[in-house]
């Protein structure tokens, strides 16, 4: 019986030499990276002998291969830099998340942290410490900006921690502060009582507690008029915001205090000749109470002024709307002669853009647009930019060109070539104002998202100075459009070479 004798540890495996892994010796190559082993002994013929070239490496690696013990620095080393990028990465994924949660944290704390301020601004402004309620509604304010009953708390917190620059001296027992606060009220110095009403409430909070609040809020009251009488309407508005600190639910008070903010506010754009805004100022108050003061007087001149504006810059149609506004508060001649012209002017900008009659159309419905005019309009050579065609669109076509409710186009200049950064301008009928740029991608193309509700557009392209410089054309988009999901108005506009 023969006894076979084991393998040995050298005849069993072998070192290779790209990636350094111990493979079988009977196997021709290496199956982790795909490299043939060179095989020695009588199990390899003469053909397969290694070149000359090879004979260094193949010495080498199998002097490795006599050594199992040695194990190959290249093949740790790849598996050591492998498991470190993917700890590396691992652990950039981790701190994202962590910083992504903490920053989140962060928010949901400070939105909780100005809640808890502003309910407690709330807690010291009822009881009467405005400084300190101002101070809590500024905090939540800047931990949390869009917290907007905090803005409107602040704004009467502010208002009711006013004072006169001179305060009166305290009396030393609460019968004096009292003596002191009736004789002035009786005097008729309302600024004065209510100032010593407020002492003899900070100062002795339990005496006569009820009269002296009564006391209070008809003592700012008093002073509001008298400031009122006397043109402060600043005044005015400080004493009534003080009243209604103590009243909030008296509906004459916060009449009173509505006309004097209105009047003032309107007094203010007077004075920098903001005349829109001091019409819409004026017209809060008018719409109150119409004899309140000067107020019709005022409000029918700034309306004549903001007319006119529109009128020196040639935008018709705005300057006709504030003449006709102007004279339905007051009727003057010279203003209605000025309508007149300003209307005329404004019909001939809505003819330059006729819109076509049904042979034009021939007989395109549904989604067909509806082609405008290509030729130049007359009377148009002082614009720099001149409208090409006005169509509509409703509902989305074929190819989706209309999905909203806008009023877009493109903007070429005199050889039909696109041009970007025109600034075009939609005003609606209520003065609110739509602004778009004209794109360098899509080149020349500009859009502009209007509401889904039924009013009427004034469209034009201003110049760099804000002031127009092309026609203005009118865009009625009607019940029948506002009803529907998508209804665009599209203009096309032409630069105008001026020599």
């Amino acid at each position: 019986m023969s006894i076979s004798h084991p393998v040995t540890q050298r005849e069993a495996i072998h070192l290779c030499a790209n990636c350094g892994a111990w493979v079988r010796r009977k196997r021709a190559t290496c199956p982790w990276c795909g490299t043939p082993i060179h095989q020695e002994g009588p199990d390899r013929d003469a053909s397969q002998a290694p070149s000359t070239s090879t004979t260094s490496t193949s010495t080498a690696s199998a002097d490795l291969a006599d050594d199992p013990s040695a194990l190959s620095v290249r093949f740790w080393i790849r598996l050591f830099l492998g498991v470190a990028a993917a700890l590396a990465l691992l652990f950039i994924v981790l701190g994202a998340l962590a910083v992504y949660q903490g920053l989140n944290d962060r928010a949901v704390t400070a939105t909780k942290q100005a809640i808890l301020l502003y309910e407690q601004g709330q807690r010291y402004y009822r009881e009467g410490r405005y400084e300190l309620a101002a101070a809590s509604f500024q905090e939540a304010l800047r931990l949390e900006p869009d917290l907007e009953a905090a803005r409107k708390a602040l704004e009467v917190a502010e208002a009711a921690a006013a004072r006169p620059a001179q305060a009166l001296s305290v009396p030393a027992t609460p019968e004096e502060a009292w003596a002191k606060a009736v004789e002035a009220y009786n005097a008729g110095r309302f600024a004065e009582a209510a100032e010593a009403f407020e002492q003899v409430q900070e100062a002795f909070p339990s005496f006569r507690a009820e009269e002296v609040s009564t006391l209070l809020f008809q003592a700012h009251v008093q002073a509001g008029e008298a400031a009122e009488g006397q043109g402060d309407f600043e005044a005015a508005v400080r004493h009534f915001d003080r009243a209604l600190a103590l009243a909030p639910e008296d509906d004459t008070v916060l009449r009173k205090r509505r006309l004097a903010s209105a009047y003032r506010q309107g007094a203010e754009a007077w004075e920098r000749g903001d005349w829109l805004l001091a019409a819409d100022s004026f017209r809060r108050a008018y719409l109150i109470d119409a004899s309140y003061y000067d107020v019709t007087a005022r409000l029918a001149e700034a309306l004549r002024r903001a007319g006119d504006e529109f009128f020196d810059r040639r935008i018709w149609c705005d300057a006709a709307e504030q003449y006709r506004a102007s004279l339905s508060v007051q009727e003057r001649k010279d203003v209605a002669e000025r309508a007149q012209v300003a209307e005329a002017k404004c019909q001939q900008q809505a003819d330059l853009i006729a819109p076509p009659s049904a042979s034009d159309n021939q007989g395109g419905t549904g989604n067909q647009p509806v082609p405008g005019p290509t030729a130049t309009p007359e009377g148009t050579s002082d614009y720099a930019f001149v409208p090409l065609r006005q169509e509509v669109q409703a509902e989305p076509g074929a190819g989706g060109a209309c999905v909203g409710h806008y009023i877009k186009g493109i903007v070429v200049n005199g050889e039909q070539a696109p041009v970007a950064g025109v600034t075009i301008v939609a005003v609606d009928e209520w003065g609110n104002k739509f602004v778009a740029t004209s794109k360098s991608d899509p080149p020349g193309n500009y859009d502009i998202p209007i509401n889904a509700i039924a009013t009427t557009y004034q469209v034009y392209i201003v110049g760099p100075e804000g002031l127009p410089v092309s026609p203005v054309l009118s865009v009625a988009h009607d019940e029948s459009l506002a009803s529907l999901s998508a209804a665009c108005h599209v203009i096309d506009w032409q630069q105008q070479a001026h020599e």
